[in-house]
């Protein structure tokens, strides 16, 4: 004897869900490194000098991700030190 089901889906399987993973931009990181920025010096990235953020920048790394935060983290102190050699630890106060 054979039972037959019949299923009926409201929507489509997916195959990867990625809804979890939050892709990041250069733009979004850049502003994720200024809020750290804004926080200890007071000032935003965009009134200093140029800095490599690209060097930094993996569009691969999930936003919500711990690489993510580390090049963030990274990015905004090394940006910090730059600031330092620059204007001396003046500009840090």
């Amino acid at each position: 004897m054979q039972t037959k089901v019949n299923l009926t889906l409201d929507k489509e399987p997916e195959i990867c869900d990625n809804s979890s993973m939050i892709k990041n931009t250069i733009e979004q990181f850049v502003e994720d490194v200024d809020k750290i920025v804004m926080l200890r010096l007071g000032l935003s990235v965009h009134d200093l000098a140029d800095f490599p953020f690209f060097d930094y920048f993996n569009e691969s790394d999930d936003r919500d991700g711990v690489a993510y935060e580390n090049a963030v983290e990274t990015c905004a102190d090394d940006f910090l030190d730059q600031v330092e050699d620059e204007y001396g630890e003046v500009g840090l106060l």
